[in-house]
C-alpha cells in the first residue's frame, strides 16, 4: 500500500501539455519527476524548480537508450505510482509518403513507440513497488485506425497507431501486476505540436488529463480515452 507522497514521471516535460502536467501534479502535491532533452534550455522548468521542492528534472532524450538507463539507475529506490509518457514527435510538415525519408519516419518511430516503450520498462520496477501503478501514454485520435478516413501525416500517424498497440500489449501483461495502462488523446492543443484552430490550451489540457487519471481503475486498463473520459474507436 503506497503511503507519504506520490510520485510521478513525466517526460517531454519542458514545454506544452508536459509542462502544464507537471505545476498540475506539483499543485497536488506530488513528487514530480520532469524528465527532458536539455535541461539546461528548460528555462520555465528550471524556474519552476526553484520554487518546488518536490520536483526533480532529469535529463532523457528518448532516442538514446543509454539515458534511459541512466534514468533508472538514478531513481533506484522510487517508487511511483504513475508515469505520464507524455514526450512525442510529429516529424516534418508538408511530407507526404513520397517525399519524407526514411530516417524522419524512423524518427518519429524513436520517440514515439521505441523509446517510450524503453522507458516503460526501465519504470516498471518502480511502478509495481508497491502493488500498483499506472501507465498513461498520451496519444491522439490520429492513431485511430477507425477514424482515419482522411490519410495524410504517415509518421505521426502510424506512430500514434503503433503507441496504441503499446498500450493494449501492456494492458494485457501487466494486469496480474496490478498495473494499469491507458492511452490518452489530449485533444486539440494551442501547443507547438498543434496546428492552427487548436480548440484548448495546454493548461486546460493538462488540468482534464489530471482530473480523468484520477479516477481511472486497473478496469480502464488497456481503454483509448479522450481528456473527459470518453472511449475513442481503436
Amino acid at each position: 500500500m503506497m503511503t507519504g507522497v506520490p510520485s510521478v514521471l513525466i517526460t517531454g516535460a519542458n514545454r506544452g501539455i508536459g509542462f502544464g502536467l507537471v505545476r498540475e501534479y506539483l499543485s497536488e502535491g506530488w513528487q514530480v519527476h520532469a524528465c527532458c532533452r536539455r535541461p539546461a534550455q528548460a528555462l520555465d522548468l528550471a524556474g519552476l524548480s526553484l520554487r518546488s521542492p518536490t520536483l526533480r528534472i532529469h535529463r532523457v532524450d528518448l532516442a538514446k537508450a543509454e539515458q534511459i538507463i541512466q534514468l533508472g539507475t538514478a531513481l533506484c529506490g522510487v517508487s511511483l505510482q504513475l508515469l505520464l509518457n507524455n514526450a512525442g514527435s510529429y516529424g516534418p510538415r508538408g511530407t507526404n509518403l513520397w517525399t519524407i525519408s526514411a530516417a524522419e519516419w524512423q524518427s518519429v518511430l524513436t520517440t514515439n513507440v521505441i523509446g517510450t516503450a524503453l522507458i516503460t520498462g526501465v519504470m516498471l520496477p518502480l511502478l509495481s513497488r508497491d502493488g500498483g501503478g499506472m501507465i498513461v501514454n498520451i496519444s491522439s485520435w490520429q492513431g485511430s485506425l477507425a477514424a482515419n478516413l482522411s490519410g495524410r501525416k504517415y509518421a505521426y500517424r502510424t506512430s500514434k497507431a503503433g503507441l496504441n498497440m503499446l498500450t493494449r500489449c501492456l494492458a494485457a501483461d501487466l494486469r496480474e501486476h496490478r498495473v494499469g495502462c491507458v492511452s490518452i488523446d489530449p485533444g486539440w492543443v494551442k501547443t507547438r505540436m498543434g496546428e492552427p484552430g487548436a480548440q484548448i490550451d495546454a493548461e486546460e489540457s493538462a488540468r482534464r488529463i489530471r482530473v480523468l487519471v484520477a479516477r481511472l481503475t486497473l478496469t480502464d486498463s488497456g481503454s483509448f480515452l479522450d481528456s473527459q473520459g470518453k472511449a475513442i474507436p481503436w
